[in-house]
């Protein structure tokens, strides 16, 4: 007996439908982290792709999903414990600790404090509604403990309390969809999912940290970064949710890559639109190179201050080579260090590829006392060493960053750390 997580990932391929949502590729991607999360966690993932009811207009899929769930699971023979009912607009993070091992029999859930009033107005929308059939709630309890309907984690305990959210839904069907169609507006399932869970005395543990879901994070101003910092414009999401070094971060990276046999691995800052990139590019630079860059030097004299162009000779030494472009999508700059592609000894860390059988030998220094310097360096220094051909190919990417503008403490230590350990060898 195992949990699963039943991802709602059906594609309505009717053009309005694929215009409407931009197409289906951000659903592919969420499948394959699902995918391997549930790999991780020796859980099982089932895609739920054929709803038991063709119209999905009358019948839409985030409804269908609750009516169908224990069925699908049962006709295809699955032994399970707990089920997560997850969208298909959800990424999971690879390193997501495993979730079931902290929920109980309870129904589990988040609380939605995405928008209070789109909340209110949906709660009171369908109030009279439900007072038709003698159900009257609180305004406020309804609010209070209003629930995101987008990932929810049931278990058998349940099974009655969906079967009659699906017979209640059938024989009022009609009013139900005028109600989110023309009259509320606001959403499908959700609020009479929620009304229900309260009509059924349903408890629901709400208890996990909301890290596990994270909704409409620009609500939360979480894509804002401290003012008082400076020129450290990095998100509160990134900053404050990630403490740990691009170092260890990026052995997490190849550690992945080595447990599902990728040939190659891109490493790119979250601040990087990549201007060129395909596939098919990114072979031609690494049939070249076994690590690839969009910016090096050929030459390498460890010294202070240790960044990489300074120590390879500065502009108009000839030893340097790539482009990288600084900006924005509205107005950017390019900074052009010499002709590509190039073989050469270090690579700027913004972009680097890197074929399997670097990777399986080469990891990042976590010993760096530096989170977020030297870990491209030190890397290169160590490819290199090992005999490794490192070159700056034809990747051009734009970098929404002006770079280094001081010389922190952090930097400084990293520092001193670099040029010892490289200076000893």
């Amino acid at each position: 007996m195992k949990n699963v997580v039943f991802w709602t990932g059906i594609k309505n391929m009717k053009p309005n439908m694929v215009e409407k949502y931009g197409g289906y590729e951000w659903m592919d991607i969420s499948k394959k982290s699902w995918e391997y999360w549930c790999k991780k966690n020796d859980c099982i993932f089932y895609h739920y792709e054929n709803p038991s009811e063709e119209d999905l207009i009358e019948f839409r899929v985030t409804w269908q999903r609750w009516f169908d769930v224990y069925d699908e699971l049962e006709r295809n023979n699955i032994d399970y414990n707990k089920i997560f009912v997850v969208d298909a607009c959800s990424i999971v993070k690879w390193d997501c600790p495993n979730f079931f091992d902290l929920c109980d029999n309870r129904v589990t859930a988040w609380l939605d404090k995405d928008n209070w009033g789109w909340i209110y107005q949906s709660v009171i929308g369908y109030k009279q509604f439900f007072k038709e059939f003698g159900y009257e709630l609180s305004d406020r309890n309804m609010v209070n403990n209003y629930i995101n309907a987008g990932a929810v984690i049931i278990n058998k305990n349940h099974k009655e309390f969906f079967k009659s959210l699906k017979e209640f839904y059938y024989e009022n069907k009609d009013r139900l969809v005028s109600l989110q169609d023309k009259e509320v507006v606001k959403g499908t399932d959700q609020t009479p999912f929620n009304y229900w869970l309260q009509i059924k005395n349903v408890e629901v543990n709400t208890s996990l940290p909301f890290g596990y879901n994270l909704t409409h994070m620009h609500r939360k101003e979480m894509f804002s970064h401290n003012w008082q910092d400076g020129d450290d414009k990095t998100p509160f999401f990134i900053k404050e949710g990630n403490k740990e070094s691009l170092h260890k971060t990026y052995n997490k990276a190849i550690d992945f890559a080595l447990e599902n046999e990728i040939d190659n691995l891109v490493l790119v800052h979250d601040d990087v639109i990549l201007e060129n990139f395909s596939e098919e590019r990114l072979e031609q630079q690494l049939e070249k190179f076994d690590v690839v860059g969009c910016a090096g030097t050929t030459e390498v004299k460890l010294e202070k201050p240790a960044l990489w162009h300074l120590m390879g000779g500065g502009f108009g030494s000839g030893n340097l080579f790539g482009a990288v472009a600084h900006g924005d999508t509205d107005e950017k700059h390019m900074t052009a260090f010499g002709p590509y592609p190039k073989r050469v000894v270090l690579l700027d860390g913004v972009f680097l590829a890197i074929k399997r059988k670097v990777f399986e030998k080469i990891r990042f220094d976590e010993s760096c006392p530096s989170k977020w310097h030297f870990y491209d360096l030190d890397y290169s220094m160590q490819c290199h060493k090992a005999g490794f051909k490192l070159g700056v190919g034809d990747i051009l990417v734009t970098h929404n960053s002006p770079g280094l503008t001081s010389f922190t403490d952090e930097f400084n230590k990293g520092q001193e750390w670099f040029l010892n350990k490289w200076k000893s060898k």
